[in-house]
């Protein structure tokens, strides 16, 4: 085999053992502020078993970013302490026109655009 079909072979490789896996477990958080008639939100999560994600623990190291910081577990009516805050200018873009290509990719992925409400 060349080099990129070894590369193919080991990704369905790796996506066939990562099924037998345990889950990925994490502890999800979400905490909404208040404050001078001002809402601030702030997420994050905190992983309490690797599972299937071990096999691609290199892959998420090296996205990672060591600047972010985990959210402890709250409650609700807890109270939260100022440190710091930083405001960044950006500005939006319109998202780009769907072509034939990019609209069959879309339909595959449709979980991406709708959300169902229960």
């Amino acid at each position: 085999m060349n080099d990129i079909e070894k590369d193919i072979y080991f990704l369905v490789a790796q996506a066939y053992i990562a099924q037998f896996y345990l889950v990925h477990v994490y502890n999800q958080t979400r905490v909404e502020i208040e404050h001078a008639s001002e809402s601030f939100t702030a997420s994050g999560r905190i992983i309490t078993e690797l599972g299937w994600k071990e096999l691609y623990r290199a892959e998420t190291e090296e996205k990672k970013n060591d600047d972010s910081i985990a959210l402890p577990a709250m409650e609700k009516g807890d109270t939260a302490d100022f440190i710091c805050a930083s405001a960044e200018k950006k500005s939006t873009r319109a998202p780009v026109r769907f072509t034939a290509a990019t609209l069959l990719a879309a339909m595959k992925e449709i979980h991406k655009y709708v959300k169902i409400l229960i």
